[in-house]
């Protein structure tokens, strides 16, 4: 059977429903009303009467193809209007001064000469001067000249006593010695006669025989504590001193012993 309505379920009550029913089978809802027979008969005469026919709308073909494409012209670029730009007008030629032809200067030049043979005389006239005033050249070679200007170049005296005024470096000579126990000996040591010069003392000299010690008693040098260091104009006093301090070591039952000291 044809259903009639569109009901699932009565929206009366809820009952579940087939669609072929005209009421609800519980609740009696009705749902469709159906209409009579002579109704029905007039309503379909008035639809006959009175409705038009109906033309069905033309509806264009649709064209489900893509549509054509339509080609674009290439736009022509245009290149930039150059403008001209008018040439500079020339500026105008500027008249530069013709220079004036100096004339050599001769005069110039010739003055300067003049004066370095000028300058060169007096140098040399200087020179000579200075020979002539402290006896280099004597003095009759210029004997032309003027009484002033031979007064000026009278030639200087010599001091003789300059040279004895300058103090005399002369030599000198020394003699260092002491005594002290090494090791339980009675050791007298002696220098040799040291040459120096006058600008020597007894105390350099003195310092060197001290050196001299510390080198051959290094760990008894320090018992050497009454060095005498004395001092001769003469080498022979100062040999035959030498020796009379060695004798004098000698009988005191002294080992002698030398050293050579420079100074």
């Amino acid at each position: 059977m044809n259903k009639v309505h569109k009901f699932s379920f009565c929206p009366e009550c809820g009952q579940k429903l087939e669609g072929t029913e005209s009421k609800c089978p519980k609740c009696n809802f009705v749902f469709v009303q159906e209409p009579s027979v002579e109704k029905k008969q007039e309503a379909s005469v008035v639809k006959e009467d009175n409705v038009a026919p109906v033309v069905p709308p033309v509806v264009p073909p649709v064209n489900e193809e893509k549509p054509p494409v339509v080609e674009e012209k290439p736009v022509e670029k245009k290149e930039p209007v150059k403008k001209e730009i008018p040439p500079a007008a020339p500026t105008p030629p500027v008249n530069k001064p013709t220079p004036v032809a100096q004339a050599p200067k001769k005069k110039s030049k010739a003055l300067m000469w003049i004066l370095i043979i000028l300058g060169g005389i007096i140098v040399l006239l200087a020179i000579f001067a200075g020979l002539v005033k402290f006896g280099v050249v004597p003095a009759k070679t210029v004997s032309f000249l003027p009484a002033p200007v031979m007064k000026m170049l009278k030639p200087v005296k010599s001091n003789t006593n300059i040279m004895s005024t300058e103090k005399e470096i002369t030599d000198v000579y020394y003699v260092c010695y002491d005594m002290a126990y090494v090791n339980k000996d009675k050791v007298a040591v002696i220098s040799n006669v040291i040459k120096s010069d006058s600008e020597s003392s007894i105390t350099g000299a003195k310092n060197e025989f001290m050196d001299i010690l510390k080198l051959r008693f290094p760990n008894d040098y320090f018992e050497f504590s009454n060095v005498v260091c004395k001092q001769y104009p003469d080498f022979d006093k100062a040999v035959s001193e030498r020796e009379k301090v060695k004798k004098d070591y000698q009988k005191d039952d002294c080992k002698i012993e030398t050293v050579d000291v420079v100074y």
